[in-house]
């Protein structure tokens, strides 16, 4: 992916403007910024444009930060998205955390970290649009994906870093980024932070409770 398309919701234009100086003077990516002024503006945008990361900010007109998070997640669940608000709230972080969000920053608190923060998120967003593959897989790798889906799913119930799911499923590092871009498309598993913890979703858990059912009637 030569160019990363990254949505940012904001109604403030001083402060697109400013994130949109950031970008050109400290993230050094071949980036495109768009931008949206309200939750629908952005509905709207994601049905149109290819768009690969969304910043939204919490406090908007209309629809709030949770709410248009779970519209963005309802209509495009593999985007990832990052809540940025002027307050560190941790209700708000945990909240937008379950429904969804990669992460969660206060608006621009430490430039340095967050040039890091961004850098990270741009990462993971090429890495999922690069992965687009894997739900084309060969009928002949099913029982095998399937295997390595369950394990990954079930190794990170309670949340854990890629090293240590490399060490549990016995896969290499570029192997398992594959299937874990494949598991946060289909909304089976989410990643926090910008160093990431893989969690497996509600959803994933209730694949996993559909796969050991299945096991259970071929014993």
């Amino acid at each position: 992916m030569s160019v990363i398309r990254i949505l940012y919701v904001e109604d403030d234009i001083l402060s697109f403007n400013f994130v949109k100086t950031f970008f050109h003077k400290k993230i050094h990516e071949k980036v495109e910024l768009l931008h949206a002024r309200s939750g629908e503006e952005a509905i709207r945008m994601i049905r149109r444009e290819d768009i690969h990361l969304i910043l939204l900010d919490y406090f908007l007109p209309g629809m709030n930060g949770i709410e248009v998070l779970e519209r963005i997640k309802a209509e495009k669940g593999g985007i990832p998205v990052v809540v940025i608000t002027g307050y560190g709230d941790e209700k708000i972080a945990t909240e937008v955390m379950k429904k969804g969000a990669i992460d969660y920053m206060v608006k621009w608190e430490n430039v340095e970290e967050i040039r890091k923060a961004i850098e990270s998120y741009i990462d993971v967003a090429r890495r999922l649009h690069n992965t687009q593959y894997m739900e084309h897989i060969d009928l002949g790798r099913k029982r095998d994906t399937m295997s390595i889906i369950y394990s990954l799913l079930k190794n990170a119930v309670g949340g854990a870093k890629k090293t240590r799911l490399i060490y549990k499923t016995n896969l290499n590092s570029k192997i398992i980024e594959k299937y874990l871009a494949y598991c946060m498309r289909k909304g089976y598993i989410q990643a926090r932070g910008n160093k990431p913890i893989y969690i497996t979703t509600d959803k994933g858990m209730h694949l996993l409770k559909k796969i050991d059912e299945v096991e259970h009637l071929l014993i």
